[in-house]
């Protein structure tokens, strides 16, 4: 009987050391899909900057009110493109295009996309809503990739 005792309670410290393994992997688990979710947060639950930039500021000014939403949202599209102070003309560029495009004209303005869906859809590069397209603009973080410097002009 006493062989048969020893097997069980040998049996039931593996069977305890799994469970404590299995437990810390679910603590370990839980752990990164918090941090996960912390790190995918919905836009609309970050804190909006207390200064805007300059270069956002005159954008969001610019860009039509009646499809405009929440401007923290835009900004955190905005600076997850990279978009900056060298980006603005390009951007402002497309945006006047666009306010001049029929779709936009049309019907008071009820075909004008939304401020964060325009920004998603990097329309200053790809082309207005009457199917034209656009003279390709790269952004900076698109040039320093392909090894052109910012300040290029100041070597002429």
């Amino acid at each position: 009987m006493t062989n048969a005792t020893d097997d069980v309670t040998h049996h039931l410290q593996n069977i305890e050391e799994l469970l404590s393994r299995l437990l810390d992997g679910v603590n370990r688990l839980c752990l990164e899909m918090q941090n996960v979710t912390e790190n995918t947060t919905p836009s609309s639950r970050r804190k909006a900057p207390a200064v805007y930039p300059l270069a956002f500021n005159r954008f969001w000014n610019e860009y039509p009110n009646h499809r405009k939403r929440s401007k923290p949202d835009a900004y955190w599209i905005w600076h997850g493109l990279g978009l900056d102070e060298a980006m603005l003309p390009h951007v402002l560029a497309a945006l006047e295009e666009d306010k001049r495009s029929i779709k936009w004209r049309e019907h008071k303005g009820q075909y004008v996309e939304g401020i964060n869906k325009w920004l998603r859809a990097e329309r200053w590069k790809h082309g207005t809503n009457d199917g034209e397209l656009r003279a390709p603009v790269l952004n900076q973080i698109e040039l320093d990739a392909a090894g052109f410097d910012r300040n290029y002009e100041d070597d002429l």
